[in-house]
């Protein structure tokens, strides 16, 4: 008879946890609305800076800080999921398993 003796950690609980939402497919379609998102709200507020008929410098200036919050909301998308999934860890342990 084989006989397995392991010994978890938090360490391999969080590590696990971490994986098993970056690797989800509902946690893989959560990650992409976010980046969505990230992208439609710049669009749509310089589509309401073209129906303003803003100055085409304002509308430049306003594209380009668009564009780079929109590359930058692309790239904390995931750093921002898992924050969101720690904290959720963090809320059960703390409330179900309290010493």
């Amino acid at each position: 008879m084989y006989k397995f003796d392991y010994k978890l950690t938090d360490k391999d609980y969080w590590e696990f946890n971490k994986f098993h939402h970056l690797n989800a497919p509902s946690s893989k379609n959560a990650i992409t609305n976010l980046r969505l998102i990230f992208i439609i709200i710049p669009a749509f507020l310089i589509l309401l800076s073209f129906i303003r008929q803003d100055e085409i410098y304002v509308l430049l200036i306003k594209g380009v800080f668009f564009v780079i919050l929109a590359i930058v909301g692309w790239f904390i998308s995931k750093p921002i999921f898992i924050s969101s999934v720690v904290y959720f860890l963090l809320s059960i342990r703390f409330t179900f398993f309290q010493n």
